[in-house]
């Protein structure tokens, strides 16, 4: 795990060092330190360690916090289909938004649907790493 951490972590550096303006306008990069990619471990807001638990399998997929409506359209076309014929669990991991109302309509959703994963991490471009790799963890 430690060495998934690292080859991640080397990842995102090279991606930060190398990008330029002209590839990225705007990009300022961010490289986030051991101490950044360890608070990742475990916060979680939203935990669904019981799904999670005794399957051999997760289909996690990584979505912004506010995408109510694609949360909505996969659930009802390819995620269905995943769920019903190979009983694969489908969570969504999204961030913390900014908006505290947002907040409010997230808790509703997963109280509907049950599948939200949420981490404690800011949801921002930037911090996309962490939730990337919280998901791993």
């Amino acid at each position: 795990m430690i060495k998934a951490l690292i080859v991640f972590s080397l990842i995102c550096f090279i991606n930060a060092k190398f990008t330029t303006n002209s590839t990225c306008k705007d990009c300022k990069g961010k490289i986030h330190t051991k101490q950044d990619l360890q608070l990742t471990k475990r916060c979680l807001i939203i935990d669904k360690n019981q799904t999670c638990h005794n399957r051999k399998y997760n289909f996690i997929v990584i979505v912004k916090s506010g995408s109510f409506q694609r949360r909505n359209l996969t659930r009802s076309t390819w995620a269905k289909e995943i769920i019903e014929h190979f009983n694969i669990p489908i969570l969504y991991a999204i961030g913390y938004p900014k908006d505290s109302d947002l907040q409010k309509d997230i808790i509703a959703e997963d109280l509907k649907y049950h599948d939200l994963l949420q981490f404690n991490i800011l949801e921002s471009y930037y911090n996309l790493t962490l939730k990337t790799t919280s998901v791993l963890l």
